[in-house]
């Protein structure tokens, strides 16, 4: 074991049952990995690395700096000792005036784990308040004018010995700048600032995908009456996900349902969409059950048989839906002229898909993303389902991070 992955355990265990103050879905030990990986990047030596992933230890967990000498040095404590703040019981004003100070003094290598802290706070502040569509300074101990006051003049302290132009503080300037040179656009469209919010999110997702893996992809099942726009919907996501470096994959046709996915999941993949898969076939099946055109008990063989599928396999269940003659209107000027479309078979069709939904609701103990889409665009219903998709996401990344580091 190399000191980097000694620091990296001896933290781990150190913030075991912590959480984030702001975040309490994100366990403590996230923000000094991050600040490890950032001082990696960055090509910093061993043990500064080291003392990246233990910044935090001292300040917040019950082990003193002679536990951090003790295992690691004097080299690795000074590194540590500099990164944290000094007596708590002083006035925030002060704790930070000191760090100030402190910082003007020093030499590069002294100051970076405190830069790449400082650059992972300031990205956080950043992805925050894009996600949430709210400047909020209030989790914070002091409110914007002080914060704005610390970052810029520890900004100006890191790079007194003339380092500005080297990238790492050139990153922390543009993650300052973002913050808090901040001017409202008053006319950002509402579409804009929902686009906004979905890449914060999935900038969100990017920074837990570095941290772990998923044991499985992420399965998401769209079932939907006739000209909901369930493909344009998948196609959408499939490419906004692609773009972001995410690996999505998008099947079809519920007769190979289950050789599709075999073959998906073998291979690594962080999504992959079903369009047309066994939840239409259910659909169907109440569908040939009410006219008397196939037996009850081959519907609830159905069922029986690709139970696990329902429970196990999808994870998300999107279920599109819309007003009868809307949809039908919509096939025609499609012109798409499909037979099978007619009002009966489209009211036949919503009814059952109602059924449906209720049934995946009482078999998964676990609400589906039903959506009509009568007054709403491709563009929205892909950005709500789209949303959907990156919060179960998030879900599943940290449960695997959990697991990696807390099993």
């Amino acid at each position: 074991m190399d000191v980097k992955e000694k620091a990296l355990m001896f933290a781990v265990e150190a913030h075991r049952g912590q959480v984030r103050k702001n975040e309490p879905d994100k366990p403590r030990i996230i923000h000094p990995i991050s600040v490890g990986k950032i001082l990696e990047f960055y090509g910093c030596d061993d043990n500064v690395v080291a003392a990246g992933y233990l910044h935090d230890v001292v300040e917040d967990t019950k082990y003193t700096l002679k536990d951090i000498k003790d295992n690691f040095g004097d080299d690795i404590a000074h590194l540590v000792d500099v990164a944290t703040e000094p007596d708590r019981t002083l006035s925030w004003e002060d704790r930070k005036q000191y760090k100030i100070d402190l910082f003007k003094t020093l030499p590069l290598r002294d100051i970076l784990v405190p830069t790449a802290d400082k650059i992972n706070n300031i990205e956080e502040i950043k992805l925050c308040f894009t996600r949430n569509n709210n400047r909020d300074f209030s989790r914070f101990k002091r409110g914007e004018e002080a914060q704005c006051w610390y970052y810029k003049n520890v900004y100006k302290s890191l790079v007194n010995g003339g380092y500005e132009n080297l990238p790492m503080f050139k990153r922390l300037k543009e993650g300052i700048a973002k913050v808090f040179d901040y001017k409202e656009n008053n006319h950002n469209k509402k579409g804009s600032i929902k686009l906004n919010i979905i890449n914060a999110k999935i900038k969100e997702l990017s920074n837990l995908r570095e941290l772990c893996t998923l044991d499985k992809p992420l399965i998401v099942e769209f079932i939907g009456t006739p000209n909901t726009g369930k493909t344009a919907i998948i196609n959408s996501i499939d490419t906004l996900l692609k773009i972001n470096s995410f690996k999505s994959s998008t099947i079809s046709n519920d007769k190979v349902i289950n050789e599709q996915l075999e073959h998906y999941m073998s291979i690594f993949n962080d999504v992959i969409l079903i369009d047309k898969g066994l939840g239409d076939t259910l659909i169907w099946a109440y569908s040939l059950a009410s006219k008397k055109l196939m037996n009850p008990e081959l519907t609830n063989k159905f069922i029986i048989e690709n139970i696990d599928y329902f429970l196990n396999l999808v994870d998300t269940f999107i279920i599109t839906y819309g007003n009868n003659q809307t949809m039908l209107e919509r096939e025609r000027k499609s012109l798409k002229n499909r037979g099978f479309v007619t009002l009966d078979n489209i009211e036949e069709y919503n009814n059952n898909l109602m059924k449906y939904g209720d049934l995946i609701q009482i078999l998964r103990k676990k609400d589906c993303l039903t959506i009509n889409t009568d007054d709403l665009s491709i563009n929205d219903i892909s950005l709500l389902v789209t949303d959907k998709i990156l919060t179960k996401m998030k879900t599943k990344y940290l449960d695997s991070f959990t697991k990696k580091y807390y099993r």
